[in-house]
């Protein structure tokens, strides 16, 4: 498999741990879906950008990493990308992800466009961007976005809710070693719903 996808950020984590590890805790990688839902907004901190007409299916990815013994949690980053279709009464809808159009056989990394107008682009796992609730590295207590050891997302596919929707999506979330530039570990999971 191609992983020329990825891009191998060069930051102070690599410069400072060019051979660093990157470990998980055992059985700490997963995705969670959640059941589907409908109108209510299904993450609080989405505020008043959620239409209350929606049909929804939401998912939480989380690892956590191991520090010490050659290990660096700073060297660890999560990226995820998706594959799939969406359609309405079985004519498939474009839909535009930051890493290009979803497409039923190419997977494109997965992001969000800035809801507040800016234009810019967030991919998940990217320790670079600033820390959101939906996308963020934690430490001990607080964010830290920079060395972390814990990763949690949280994302939402949703339609317009109305009858003949079918949603159907192929995850792939992939935690990468950049101080190594090196795959450490890969899951896949699917979401999918009809309205």
């Amino acid at each position: 498999m191609a992983d020329d996808w990825i891009q191998w950020p060069d930051n102070e984590c690599r410069r400072a741990h060019p051979r660093g590890g990157c470990s998980l805790v055992p059985n700490s990688f997963r995705a969670i879906v959640f059941p589907s839902g409908r109108g209510k907004r299904p993450l609080p901190d989405l505020g008043d950008i959620w239409p209350q007409s929606r049909c929804y299916r939401t998912f939480e990815v989380r690892a956590d990493f191991e520090s010490g013994a050659g290990d660096h949690c700073c060297c660890c980053e999560f990226r995820q990308r998706v594959r799939g279709f969406t359609s309405l009464n079985g004519h498939d809808q474009p839909f535009q992800l930051p890493g290009g159009p979803l497409s039923r056989s190419r997977y494109r990394e997965d992001g969000v466009f800035d809801h507040r107008g800016t234009g810019r682009v967030r991919f998940y796992g990217h320790r670079s961007d600033e820390a959101e609730p939906i996308d963020e590295y934690l430490g001990d207590v607080d964010s830290d976005q920079a060395n972390g050891c814990l990763y949690r997302s949280r994302d939402v596919v949703s339609v317009p809710n109305q009858r003949g929707w079918h949603v159907w999506l192929r995850f792939e979330g992939v935690i990468i070693n950049i101080c190594t530039q090196k795959i450490t570990k890969r899951i896949r999971w699917e979401v999918e719903f009809k309205t």
